[in-house]
């Protein structure tokens, strides 16, 4: 063999093999990475935009956990919320992967429709979720799936245990689906009477729930042509008031309540609800001999529901 011969033999045998394309390389790490990342979350990452939370929660494949809870040390409730449960290590694993987390966060005070519409884009925001969902008191959680549907509002008995309230939200998660077939089969029944006697039953549960605002398009049809049709007209005006408020418009929300029908056969509570949202209204648009009449008309529902409420202990006692 000639010295050329040898020299390219050398060569190719020393040259090193070639590298493959970046593409084609194996990542033993990624997964396990991943996993690793996940175990060192230390805390809850809290988002304050319920849009930018509900557009993570579609990239990443979770559900939607809000939180509306008041600043100070009032809100014992919430105190002991961010004392003993958020900031759980066990909560705070065993909720990563499954939700997106949302806090609206409300001042001690009331917030007013002056205050709102004076305050920053936070606080707005706080404020229609506030007027939509019904929230009277603090702490409120409810839990969506990512594209926007409530299926439970937890318990706040179940936060004396970070462990108990971890395994309530869980179970409601996994047990979300039967709650929309439930749904889909009541509405596939072709049995009007039937499929209406069914529909109301499933939203008073809803309601029972504090989520029945999820199922206003079922109501719909309750509220057009059923036995329950006042009771549903309703329902649908009180949340399109409160939607109003959340909006700053006490005037449109006025409308929709001088808008429900047949008010003196609904019962007792649901009067007295109208007359507290009117008299909200009215004090907003500055009218106050209307904000007296609403007073006067409340005190005297007020005494219908003690009169009620004593000649029902009376009945006990005989």
């Amino acid at each position: 063999m000639g010295i050329s011969n040898l020299l390219l033999t050398f060569s190719l045998i020393s040259q090193p093999p070639p590298t493959p394309a970046v593409d084609c390389l194996p990542s033993p790490k990624t997964e396990a990475n991943d996993i690793l990342k996940a175990a060192e979350v230390e805390e809850i990452n809290w988002q304050s935009s319920f849009e930018a939370a509900q557009a993570d929660a579609i990239k990443t494949k979770r559900d939607l956990f809000v939180l509306f809870t008041s600043e100070g040390n009032w809100c014992t409730g919430c105190v002991r919320l961010e004392k003993y449960v958020f900031p759980n290590k066990e909560f705070i694993q065993g909720t990563n992967s499954d939700f997106t987390f949302v806090k609206f966060v409300f001042p001690k005070n009331p917030v007013t429709e002056k205050i709102a519409r004076e305050a920053d884009s936070k606080l707005q925001e706080a404020y229609r979720f506030q007027g939509k969902f019904d929230l009277s008191s603090f702490p409120k959680m409810i839990l969506f799936t990512s594209d926007g549907r409530a299926y439970s509002r937890p318990s706040l008995g179940n936060t004396e245990s970070a462990e108990n309230f971890l395994k309530e939200i869980i179970k409601d998660k996994d047990n979300k689906n039967s709650v929309f077939e439930k749904l889909e089969k009541i509405k596939a029944n072709p049995n009007k009477i039937e499929r209406q006697k069914d529909l109301h039953e499933f939203i008073s549960d809803m309601e029972i729930k504090g989520i029945a605002f999820n199922y206003q398009n079922e109501m719909k049809e309750l509220a057009s042509d059923s036995p329950y049709a006042d009771i549903y007209k309703y329902h649908l005006a009180m949340y399109a008031a409160k939607e109003s408020f959340g909006h700053l418009d006490s005037q449109k929300a006025l409308d929709y309540l001088n808008q429900i029908p047949n008010t003196e056969r609904l019962p007792l509570d649901y009067q007295r609800n109208i007359l507290v949202l009117k008299r909200y209204a009215f004090g907003n648009l500055k009218k106050p001999d209307e904000v007296n009449r609403v007073i006067a008309l409340t005190a005297a529902v007020d005494a219908k529901i003690n009169n009620r409420t004593l000649e029902g202990k009376l009945g006990e006692q005989k």
